[in-house]
């Protein structure tokens, strides 16, 4: 007999993770394309179908004819079953939109493991959006989505609170510990105090000491990047006839994933266009219509997000964006990056600090520090949350399957009696 599938899911901005429970030792990841478990969260629509994560990302810059989408968790409000976009014609609502996507994580979990997936503990940001009704919304949103999808059971647990069980099976004393969860589209932290054989405990209230989080995070970084290093490459700053410069709306949504589709609509093209006649100096704002009229700001952020991880451990990185213009290149220094990013670094930082000082601890109490999410590969920002705890040890834990892991072991604890 086929035993019970509990699920815990990692629907991140950037990344997502299905991982099962069927004993609390035997927590594993399902992979979903080939053999990889952890799916960028990218769609790519075309006339007859869609595809999804790392296929999605391949059929976009191969330059195949659909709607590429990445970033579509940040589009989880109160607006999300009402408000949408059409794709060849026909109306998805952003509900649906995400909703398509989860959709692939189950079935596809489901016919690698042969056995139907009823139960789920679905991973959340502490803050969805910083208003309480918004954020509440959010969640019922995402919550009536797994509902229609099949799931009888669901529920919700905070991120950085689920890594911190995924940890918390492996230790053999009590720790006091700041998780640091560090994804695309949020920073999210935990003051929590760990102890060995905690399975058994169904209310960790009392051990949860502090949770909080900033709407900033790996996309962020992304966006600075982009609009402060790569923009003025596209005419950012030039002047049109009158004197005035162009909108800064412009260069800002073409760095932001959720916005840059709206970008590739025909009124705003022909906006661009009108732009471009009204500038003395046409050459740089040239190569942002030729991005646009290509449909590659996806692409230029996929070279900026490149550029941000080689910079994390070489001192200079090169941006091809030939595909815009013919030998286009740039390059960053990590000085540049640094300099760029360091307002956002700051503010996630400072929110660590937060969390910390909402707990009630001293910060040299903190023995044990868990970053994850791909963002906390950034040393400048690790770094930085590191400094905070100056008597905590760095814990080796997965940096994209934690939270999953830690989020069905809450499954297991919830719905496996």
């Amino acid at each position: 007999m086929q035993e019970k599938l509990l699920a815990g899911i990692d629907f991140g901005t950037s990344n997502s993770l299905l991982s099962v429970a069927t004993k609390i030792k035997e927590i594993k990841p399902v992979p979903i394309y080939n053999d990889k478990a952890v799916i960028p969260t990218t769609l790519f629509f075309w006339e007859n179908g869609s595809f999804y994560g790392e296929k999605a990302v391949q059929s976009y810059l191969k330059g195949e004819e659909g709607r590429f989408m990445r970033g579509i968790k940040s589009l989880l409000n109160s607006q999300t079953e009402r408000e949408g976009t059409r794709i060849f014609g026909r109306f998805y609502s952003f509900k649906n939109i995400i909703k398509t996507f989860l959709n692939h994580l189950k079935t596809e979990a489901e016919a690698r493991l042969d056995a139907p997936i009823e139960d789920v503990v679905l991973g959340r940001p502490v803050h969805f959006c910083d208003n309480e009704k918004e954020d509440k919304a959010a969640e019922e949103c995402l919550k009536k989505i797994a509902l229609e999808l099949g799931f009888k059971n669901v529920s919700f647990q905070y991120e950085p609170v689920a890594a911190a069980f995924s940890h918390e099976q492996e230790i053999q004393k009590e720790e006091l510990a700041l998780i640091a969860d560090l994804g695309g589209g949020t920073s999210d932290f935990s003051v929590i105090r760990l102890v060995p054989n905690a399975l058994k405990k169904q209310d960790r209230s009392q051990d949860i000491l502090s949770n909080d989080s900033v709407h900033l995070a790996g996309t962020d970084l992304d966006r600075d990047t982009a609009y402060t290093l790569l923009m003025p490459h596209f005419g950012k700053n030039s002047l049109r006839k009158n004197g005035l410069a162009i909108p800064y709306v412009y260069f800002n949504d073409v760095c932001e994933w959720h916005k840059i589709q709206s970008l590739y609509t025909p009124n705003m093209q022909e906006n661009c266009l009108q732009l471009l006649q009204d500038l003395s100096n046409k050459e740089l704002f040239q190569r942002y219509v030729s991005m646009i009229q290509k449909e590659l700001g996806h692409y230029m952020l996929f070279e900026t997000e490149k550029a941000k991880i080689e910079l994390s451990s070489s001192p200079k990185a090169t941006l091809n964006f030939t595909p815009i213009e013919k030998d286009f290149m740039i390059f960053l220094s990590k000085e540049e990056f640094l300099s760029a990013t360091l307002k956002t670094r700051d503010k996630i930082i400072q929110k660590a600090k937060e969390t910390i000082l909402n707990a009630g601890i001293a910060p040299k109490k903190i023995n044990s520090l868990i970053f994850t999410g791909g963002t906390s590969l950034v040393p400048s920002l690790s770094k930085g949350i590191k400094d905070l705890c100056p008597n905590a040890v760095v814990q080796n834990i997965s940096t994209y399957a934690s939270v999953g892991n830690g989020l069905a072991i809450e499954a297991y604890r919830r719905y496996g009696k």
